[in-house]
C-alpha cells in the first residue's frame, strides 16, 4: 500500500505537466504568430492553437476573429500568394468571421488590419481575383456573390466605391490601394459591369510577381517593359531625382521630383512599375489617384494632383471641374453617411477619411483664394457630416475651428 502511494505521489508532477493548456494560453499562442517577424510567422501552427482555443470557448469572438485571420493567412499570407488560394480555406476563414459578427456585431476585441465585415469581403475578393487570374470569370462572380451574401460589401462600402469611380472620366486609369478601396470597385465592375472602361490598378499588388502581367494580359493597362523585365523587376537604390512625363508627340508635358518611397533610400518594385505605367501612358488616358492612399504610394505626386476630393487627377493643365460640380459631388459623398453600419470600425474609419479629404479640400480652396466656395463647402460639411452621431477627434475639431476663423 505504501509503495502504491509513493508511485502515485511521484506521478503527480507528470500528470500536472501533461494537463492541456487553458483557453487563454492557446489564444495567446495563436495571436503570438501574428506578431513575429514575417519570416518566422507559422500560420499552420496558429490555426492549430486557435482551433483549440475556439473549441474550449466557442463563444469567444476574439478567438474566432484570430482563427479567421489565421485561416486567411494560411490561404494567402500576402498578395504574392493570392493566385494559389483555395475555396476550402476561404470558406473556413469566412465562417469564422461570420461567427464573430453573430457573437459580437460590434467587435471590440484585439484587431489586426480589418474588422470582420471587411475581412469577409477581403477573403472572398482575393479568391475572386485568383479565379480571374485563372480565367474563370463565372467562378469569380460566384465568389463576389458569396462575399455579399455573408455580410461584406454593405451599402456604404459599395456606394462609396461607386461614387469614387463616378468621379473619373471615361477610359481613365484609377490608382487605388488596400482591400477596402480596391475590392469594392472590382466588385462593381464584375457584378454590375459598372464602369468597366476604368482601369483599376492596386499599387500594393504591383509589388507581386503575378499582378502586373495579369493586368497587361487582361488588357487593363500597358507597360513599356517586355515580359521578362516585367516579371523580374526589383527594388533599386534611389535618391531624389527629377522625372518627366512626355505627351504623345514626345514633348515634355509634366515634371516633378520623385523622392525615395522606402527607408529614404529605395524605390520598390511597385513604385517602378507604377512610374513606368504613367510615363508610358503619356496622358493618353486620364490618371486618377485615390486621395485616401498612403502618400508614400503616390510617387511624390500628392501635391501635384488636381483635387476631386476623393480623387486626385494627374494633369499638366488647369482644373476642369467647376465649383458647382465639386459641391454636387461633396453633397453626394456626405449623403452616403446615412448608410454607415455603426458596428463596423472600418466604415467609421472611412467616414473620418472622407471628412479629412473634404477638410483638406476646403483648406486648398482657401489657399486658392476661393473663399466663397470654401464657405459653401464648410457649411455643407457641418450640416451633413454627422458630427454629432460620429464625433470627430479633438485634433480634427481644432482644424475645423481654424478653417472657420480663416473664413470669418
Amino acid at each position: 500500500m505504501r509503495l502504491l502511494s509513493l508511485i502515485l505521489l511521484l506521478c503527480l508532477p507528470v500528470a500536472s505537466f501533461a494537463q492541456p493548456a487553458s483557453f487563454t494560453e492557446w489564444l495567446e499562442k495563436g495571436k503570438a504568430e501574428f506578431h513575429k517577424e514575417y519570416e518566422d510567422q507559422d500560420y499552420a501552427a496558429a490555426v492549430g492553437y486557435l482551433e483549440k482555443a475556439a473549441a474550449l470557448q466557442p463563444n469567444s469572438a476574439e478567438a474566432q476573429y484570430f482563427l479567421g485571420y489565421a485561416y486567411g493567412r494560411l490561404n494567402s499570407k500576402d498578395g504574392e500568394r493570392i493566385p494559389g488560394m483555395s475555396v476550402a480555406l476561404t470558406l473556413k476563414a469566412s465562417a469564422a468571421f461570420e461567427k464573430v459578427i453573430k457573437l459580437s456585431p460590434k467587435y471590440e476585441g484585439e484587431m489586426l488590419l480589418l474588422d470582420p465585415y471587411s475581412k469577409i469581403g477581403s477573403e472572398w475578393s482575393s479568391l475572386a481575383l485568383a479565379l480571374l487570374k485563372r480565367n474563370q470569370p463565372d467562378s469569380a462572380q460566384w465568389a463576389f456573390s458569396e462575399a455579399r451574401k455573408r455580410g461584406a460589401f454593405q451599402d456604404f462600402i459599395v456606394e462609396t466605391a461607386r461614387l469614387r469611380v463616378a468621379l473619373t472620366s471615361p477610359h481613365s486609369i484609377l490608382i487605388s490601394s488596400g482591400d477596402n478601396m480596391t475590392y469594392p470597385i472590382l466588385y462593381l465592375q464584375q457584378m454590375e459591369a459598372y464602369r468597366k472602361d476604368v482601369a483599376l490598378v492596386d499599387v500594393s499588388l504591383l509589388n507581386s510577381v503575378w499582378y502586373p502581367s495579369f493586368l497587361r494580359d487582361a488588357g487593363v493597362v500597358e507597360f513599356s517593359m517586355s515580359s521578362p523585365t516585367l516579371d523580374t523587376l526589383s527594388y533599386i537604390a534611389w535618391s531624389a531625382a527629377r522625372r518627366t512625363i512626355k505627351d504623345t508627340q514626345n514633348q515634355p508635358k509634366f515634371a516633378w521630383t520623385l523622392q525615395p518611397s522606402y527607408a529614404n533610400d529605395y524605390l520598390l518594385r511597385g513604385d517602378r512599375l507604377l512610374l513606368d505605367l504613367i510615363t508610358y501612358n503619356q496622358f493618353r488616358r486620364s490618371v486618377f489617384f485615390s486621395m485616401t492612399m498612403a502618400s508614400e504610394s503616390m510617387l511624390s505626386l500628392q501635391d501635384y494632383l488636381k483635387p476631386y476630393v476623393l480623387l486626385g487627377l494627374l494633369s499638366a493643365g488647369p482644373m476642369t471641374k467647376t465649383d458647382a460640380q465639386q459641391l454636387t459631388d461633396i453633397t453626394k459623398m456626405l449623403a452616403l453617411f446615412e448608410k454607415v453600419n455603426p458596428n463596423s470600425t472600418d466604415q467609421l474609419n472611412m467616414v473620418n477619411e472622407i471628412r479629412a479629404a473634404i477638410l483638406l479640400y476646403i483648406d486648398q480652396t482657401i489657399k486658392d483664394r476661393r473663399k466663397k466656395h470654401a464657405s459653401e463647402v464648410l457649411a455643407l460639411f457641418e450640416k451633413m457630416a454627422e458630427l454629432k452621431k460620429y464625433p470627430v477627434s479633438e485634433q480634427t475639431q481644432t482644424y475645423i475651428d481654424w478653417l472657420k476663423k480663416e473664413l470669418a
